[in-house]
């Protein structure tokens, strides 16, 4: 299963900015829409009035797309059932990868990952995950973004100023991948 959000957006240009910065291979198409490849997962671009992200798994048909990059789309579904919602990720055909030891985190890899975050309500929030975030500052600072390198109890984060947002509090997450699971545990690869 490919992870593949649909972002909609009053700003597509400035999405367009950010993922060239984190290394996205971009095809534009006659319909206004843009498709951002990947190091895993890819996700779509649609102009629109007001910004939204509606989560997606697109069936893997033949061969997996062109990879670009080192990021992979890594989107978090906010929810007040955890385990409930990784079953249903693990039915559709992504695999375990970890889930903490407090239930309130999951995540789920295919081509693309989907993590899954204890929430009072059900939302889509769009995150990306590699295995360096320090060495994406520089093309983001450079295509115009303002980020800061944050340490986090489970490891780094890169936080982006949103396309959508400018406010401080509004920022997109790159997440480092996770190496230290005290309070987690790893599932086997399958």
């Amino acid at each position: 299963m490919i992870v593949h959000p649909i972002i909609t957006t009053p700003n597509p240009a400035r999405w367009v900015a950010l993922l060239k910065a984190l290394g996205a291979t971009i095809q534009h198409h006659d319909d206004g829409t843009s498709l951002a490849e990947f190091a895993g997962g890819r996700l779509t671009l649609a102009a629109g009035g007001s910004a939204a992200v509606e989560f997606r798994l697109e069936k893997v048909a033949g061969e997996l797309p062109v990879r670009s990059g080192t990021v992979q789309v890594a989107p978090l579904l906010c929810t007040p059932d955890v385990e409930k919602t990784a079953r249903m990720l693990a039915g559709q055909g992504l695999r375990r990868r970890l889930t903490s030891d407090s239930g309130d985190w999951a995540d789920l890899a295919g081509d693309g990952l989907v993590g899954v975050h204890m929430g009072e309500d059900e939302s889509t929030v769009m995150a990306f995950e590699t295995a360096d975030v320090e060495a994406l500052k520089e093309p983001l600072e450079q295509a115009g973004f303002r980020v800061a390198l944050v340490d986090e109890a489970y490891g780094r984060t890169l936080r982006v100023e949103h396309p959508d947002d400018p406010r401080q509090e509004a920022e997109i997450w790159i997440n480092e991948t996770q190496t230290d699971t005290y309070g987690y545990t790893r599932h086997e690869e399958s």
